[in-house]
């Protein structure tokens, strides 16, 4: 059974500090689903994943034509970023080679719709979906889905010293 938080942010600040939260609370092996619009934020996101897992933020850009981008730092963990936007589904996935670089990373992907269902089912995967807050220029309406409740607790333990309400500031 899924579970979720749901969240507005505020601003793109709020954006990166949600990220650096999420990231702060991933393990090796698991992966981050982000579904949203073209400029919804989930770049953003992941910038502030990379920060939670002690990693520089700076480096992160959007891997729409590289597909996968792998970032490392001091830490054990990788980050592995991927943007399936322009794969077709999951054939084209399984010919990318990015099962390769998943492996021990914590992985974001933009548009996991083109991930392999088995990925999207298994117990460490996590998804954030992303929208357009109406009638608000930089707000976006948050949902963050897993079927793991005690990651979900995790999370909303580490998020609530930013909240006000259900607004992340």
């Amino acid at each position: 059974m899924k579970t979720e938080i749901k969240v507005t942010l505020s601003s793109e600040n709020a954006t990166l500090l949600l990220g650096e939260t999420i990231g702060a609370n991933l393990q090796p092996g698991m992966i981050l689903g982000l579904r949203g619009g073209l400029g919804a934020g989930k770049t953003t996101l992941t910038r502030g994943v990379a920060a939670g897992m002690n990693l520089d933020p700076r480096m992160v850009t959007s891997p729409t034509y590289a597909i996968a981008q792998t970032y490392e730092g001091s830490g054990i963990t990788a980050l592995c970023h991927c943007d399936l936007y322009r794969l077709g589904g999951e054939d084209d996935f399984e010919q990318t080679g990015i099962d390769e670089l998943m492996e021990g990373a914590v992985t974001v992907v933009e548009w996991p719709e083109a991930l392999p269902l088995q990925l999207r089912e298994q117990e460490g995967y996590h998804e954030v979906i992303m929208t357009m807050a109406p009638a608000s220029d930089d707000g976006r309406q948050v949902s963050i889905v897993s079927s793991s409740t005690a990651w979900l607790q995790m999370l909303r333990a580490g998020m609530a010293k930013h909240f006000q309400g259900d607004i992340l500031c």
